[in-house]
């Protein structure tokens, strides 16, 4: 089931935020409340959700430097070097569908 994350502990994440839990199917479908986040996820899913609303954002102004910024931002990017040229090739290769970045 997907449900809207409102806060865990410490750490506030957007009203727009949805995660997937595990529910309980009985004449309905009822979330199964998992309480707080451990630090280590909820700091986890907190930078991911900036990697998500920098993409959104690159989409919606059609911003080429939001796409470099939300590569840089995702954790799991351990090279920063090329990453302009990455985003330069990825675009060509798929302009069909990112020739409006800009």
């Amino acid at each position: 089931m997907n449900i809207v994350l409102v806060g865990a502990g410490s750490v506030q994440f957007g009203n727009w935020i949805v995660v997937e839990v595990p529910a309980i199917i009985n004449k309905g479908v009822q979330g199964i409340n998992l309480g707080e986040l451990p630090k280590g996820y909820a700091s986890l899913l907190s930078s991911y959700c900036g990697v998500y609303d920098l993409t959104a954002e690159a989409i919606i102004h059609k911003k080429k430097d939001y796409v470099i910024q939300a590569l840089l931002a995702n954790p799991i990017v351990t090279k920063a070097r090329n990453v302009k040229e990455l985003v330069e090739r990825m675009i060509d290769q798929q302009s069909q569908w990112l020739a409006y970045l800009k």
